[in-house]
């Protein structure tokens, strides 16, 4: 376990182990494969930074090959499609791999060069931090202390300054720190490693205030928390020196993560920690994802509209986002015709509907923000 002051790089703790004693192997330095906890190093965070992806950007969520590399997610789900900012909160493996393969190693690497985290591995398991050789806590930690200093990652230190005995300074720490990401990228990473915190797969424990992160499970092997507050980044691994037999984990990263938080929150009765995150001056926030609905039940309305002619309506339930676009498309002669759209509500009103003759029609919901469309309606018919 290690904690830093990503403000100025200081070390304010550093355990090495369970009921560790002096002398004893110091595992904040041993290097372990970090799994999902690089992939906003090396997958979301270098992708930003190209301008061609934003949070909102598709990506794919199909089961498929690179090669020999055959990434699965971790539940086994795949949703065709899912946006950059769904792919981090739920670590969706095949659109890391999928995405690193985009924007393209070398890329990718030059960013881990720059904080601190080189690799000779050539991959795309580097995606979900597959490494032959990974990464210390204390490397984790300060690679994630570049997200809240707007980009910029500080080496760690222990000690500031040494003086002899005449009060002469014969050692004093200097500042080091490489700028890695822009303000922008750092922002909407925070905001979206926030998320996972709250409500995706570091949602375990309770923390109640600012905190971003991410976990990471390689197998039985090990288990990982890495993450920040606007005070403090750490990192928190779980398992054995040597793996095999009886030493494996029967756990997941939801131990990490319960723990840290839990370090937090007596931090926190001790020395108030920050309840927000502030927001730098110049970015944009991050609008809330968009839950497209099942519409299952549009129903047809009748009503007169002239002379022969009938004003049909359409209506269907909506939730409450009302950034929701509703796309209505018309069956005619075997195709599927888009014969309007509404923003926000449930009601599409057809005119110059003429008797004696039927039509059918189903709602298709579209988020404004990834492009996608949900699933279509039942269908409704008039005449």
């Amino acid at each position: 376990f290690t904690l830093m002051d990503h403000r100025t790089g200081a070390l304010v703790a550093v355990v090495g182990g369970r009921n560790f004693q002096h002398g004893d192997f110091n595992r904040v330095q041993a290097k372990r494969p970090p799994a999902s906890t690089i992939k906003p190093l090396a997958v979301y965070g270098p992708a930003l930074m190209t301008g061609d992806y934003d949070p909102f950007s598709l990506l794919s969520d199909e089961f498929q090959g690179f090669g020999d590399f055959e990434p699965k997610n971790h539940d086994g789900q795949y949703d065709g499609e899912v946006s950059l900012y769904q792919a981090l909160m739920e670590s969706k493996n095949v659109s890391a791999v999928w995405l690193l393969d985009k924007i393209g190693i070398s890329y990718a690497k030059g960013y881990l060069d720059k904080l601190g985290l080189p690799t000779k591995d050539k991959g795309l398991a580097i995606a979900l931090g597959g490494l032959s050789t990974g990464y210390s806590p204390i490397q984790m930690t300060e690679a994630y202390g570049a997200f809240p200093e707007g980009g910029a990652v500080r080496d760690s230190y222990t000690i500031r300054k040494i003086l002899d005995r005449n009060d002469e300074v014969i050692h004093e720490h200097k500042p080091s720190v490489t700028k890695v990401f822009d303000a922008q990228t750092s922002w909407y990473m925070t905001e979206m490693l926030q998320a996972t915190v709250e409500e995706g797969t570091a949602d375990a424990g309770n923390y109640p205030k600012a905190l971003a992160g991410k976990t990471g499970t390689n197998g039985k092997k090990d288990v990982w928390f890495t993450g920040y507050t606007p005070q403090y980044a750490g990192a928190l691994w779980m398992g054995y020196d040597e793996s095999g037999g009886n030493q494996v984990l029967n756990g997941s990263s939801v131990y990490p993560t319960r723990l840290m938080k839990e370090i937090l929150s007596r931090i926190d009765q001790q020395q108030p920690l920050q309840e927000t995150f502030d927001k730098p001056d110049g970015v944009e926030s991050l609008p809330d994802p968009i839950e497209l609905p099942v519409i299952d039940d549009a129903r047809a309305d009748a009503g007169f509209g002239g002379i022969a002619s009938f004003r049909h309506t359409i209506t269907w339930s909506v939730p409450e986002d009302d950034r929701i676009i509703y796309r209505i498309f018309k069956m005619e002669n075997g195709e599927d015709v888009k014969v309007g759209e509404v923003t926000g509500k449930g009601e599409y009103k057809i005119n110059g509907f003429r008797l004696f003759q039927q039509e059918s029609y189903y709602i298709v919901p579209y988020d404004p923000l990834t492009g996608k469309e949900g699933r279509r309606s039942n269908v409704v018919t008039f005449g």
